[in-house]
């Protein structure tokens, strides 16, 4: 699956052509389930935004990292791209290692170690099946192996003596010979290779290579009121942001506009004078059945549902809505038809995008 995204636009095929935005977030959506499965799959999250779990709030951070770096490569250097679910599976595996390096140092250090002692001995081999890495013994690397569940790793984890009673479990202490001996203890009794991040995870527990849980980060002291200058400075900022919002895709503009990013709320354009509510109602073009799906999935009571049911004009249902506002990514998605985890990537997108306009617009 190669790329071509056209860059000009000549007066006739500029009616038929998707802007190149939309392009490449199509393209990006074609890779998305294979994006969010491998970070499923290799940080055993959810990816659902409602999951505040620190560990998958981290992975929809690394999720909407990897789309924009997506982005900037398909729109930048499309040549270099090739094809696209390779060059995507290749990226999120890259930018996972770089998580686990951060937030796991002493894993990460585990994983490159053990990575050198199997490339460097002949007994053992690294592969690749349908973009999952396995590791196990070079006689298994070309044999139809079911690879080990982690039910089974986890077994051996919760109990290392199964694996006999000479296996060596302090890691400072282990030379060469005692991590091969580890290995092939594992391996023998696996019967299986390993997925390679599984195994990692397991000789880690194993041997005490283990992370100090990160502090959480402290709250910070409030802020203190704005100086004149600095709200002129907060206005020239703003009249340059809103004319590049009302370029933005209809679907980015939703994504960030419903539930802007931290620091940038939306009632800042109606309180500098940059626009009215009536201006973003308009901007975001919600038609009738949008409104209805609105008034259906918010919390609202009986009586400001019928309320806001009676509304007649889109221009009264968005002032009602005004009040609501930021709304989840659940129901931006269902807005939008994007899932939340999308929402999340456009919004990404749009700062991006923003972010470069914004740059291009400063005198």
């Amino acid at each position: 699956m190669s790329l071509t995204f056209h860059r000009n636009y000549s007066a006739t095929n500029v009616f038929f052509m998707p802007p190149p935005d939309v392009q490449m977030e199509s393209a990006i959506l074609g890779v998305d389930p294979l994006i969010r499965g491998m970070i499923r799959k290799r940080m055993h999250v959810s990816l659902r935004p409602d999951d505040a779990a620190r560990e998958n709030q981290d992975a929809l951070d690394l999720y909407g990292d990897i789309w924009v770096e997506l982005y900037r490569k398909l729109r930048n250097e499309p040549e270099s791209v090739g094809d696209l679910p390779r060059y995507a599976a290749r990226l999120t595996q890259n930018r996972f290692s770089d998580y686990l390096r951060k937030r796991y140092p002493v894993r990460h250090s585990l994983a490159t170690s053990l990575r050198y002692l199997v490339e460097k001995t002949p007994a053992y081999a690294l592969w690749e099946v349908s973009g999952e890495t396995r590791c196990g013994f070079s006689a298994w690397q070309h044999r139809n192996f079911e690879v080990a569940s982690s039910t089974r790793l986890a077994i051996i984890a919760a109990d290392p003596a199964a694996l006999g009673p000479d296996i060596p479990r302090s890691r400072d202490a282990m030379k060469r010979r005692d991590w091969t001996r580890l290995l092939d203890a594992i391996f023998h009794h696996l019967e299986a290779p390993a997925e390679w991040d599984e195994l990692v995870k397991l000789v880690a527990r194993i041997t005490g290579a283990v992370d100090v849980p990160m502090a959480e980060p402290v709250e910070s002291m409030p802020s203190r009121g704005l100086s004149p200058y600095e709200r002129t400075r907060v206005r020239e900022v703003l009249w340059r942001l809103w004319p590049a919002i009302q370029t933005l895709d209809a679907r980015w503009r939703a994504a960030f506009l419903l539930n802007p990013p931290l620091g940038c709320e939306i009632d800042v354009f109606v309180e500098n004078g940059i626009a009215t509510i009536r201006a973003i109602g308009s901007l975001l073009e919600f038609s009738r059945q949008q409104f209805e799906n609105l008034w259906r999935e918010l919390p609202l009571d009986d009586g400001l549902r019928e309320r806001a049911q009676g509304l007649a004009s889109h221009e009264l249902q968005f002032s009602f809505l005004w009040r609501f506002l930021p709304i989840r990514d659940a129901l931006i998605g269902l807005l939008i038809d994007r899932t939340p985890q999308q929402v999340i990537a456009l919004r990404r997108l749009a700062r991006e995008r923003l972010a470069e306009s914004v740059g291009r617009a400063r005198p």
